[in-house]
């Protein structure tokens, strides 16, 4: 299931370490397990919840917001992969991803309401963002992508492919499509 962990998030400061030491030019964050991320690990947050460890909580998820800020705004290509379920934090690293190429079969969403939390990691304002700049021509004014991003946060919504996450906003039509998981 790949959830986002203390694990997971060393794994991607380090990464950004090597591309800042110029030892590679581009990051693709992907895997070959069935699924991209099914989001937090939620018995993490309910043991420091339980355990009154607010502190902590709010150090891994500022961390999580971190590293998807740099990777959203970094010198360097940062290219995303999603498959499979892609929720919660594996959606919010969708976004932060510069380039997204994603499998037919994808399954995603900011879905923590289910559990009674909201998107932690930066996913909030980064499909908001998005809905702003997709909306910007047509000069909508602000409430429609407010609404729009809002609408699928509070419902938990989640796409039934990858053309459905282009059509509801997850993804964009400058987004790559992929039919066959090994190309």
């Amino acid at each position: 299931m790949n959830p986002v962990d203390d694990f997971v998030l060393s794994a991607l400061f380090q990464a950004k370490g090597l591309l800042d030491s110029r030892h590679f030019k581009a990051l693709v964050v992907g895997n070959q397990s069935q699924n991209f991320c099914s989001g937090a690990q939620l018995q993490m947050i309910l043991e420091l919840s339980i355990a009154k460890k607010w502190n902590l909580l709010e150090k891994i998820s500022k961390e999580f917001q971190n590293i998807n800020l740099l990777f959203k705004h970094s010198p360097y290509p940062v290219v995303t992969a999603p498959h499979g379920m892609t929720l919660g934090g594996g959606m919010e690293l969708t976004l932060a991803g510069q380039k997204r190429v994603a499998y037919s079969e994808l399954y995603g969403g900011l879905v923590e309401v289910g559990v009674g939390l909201l998107p932690g990691g930066g996913g909030c304002l980064m499909l908001l963002q998005q809905f702003i700049n997709s909306m910007k021509p047509k000069n909508p004014g602000p409430m429609m992508p407010i609404q729009a991003a809002f609408e699928l946060i509070a419902f938990g919504t989640v796409t039934k492919s990858a053309d459905d996450a282009v059509e509801k906003g997850f993804l964009t039509r400058e987004d790559v499509l992929v039919h066959n998981k090994d190309s």
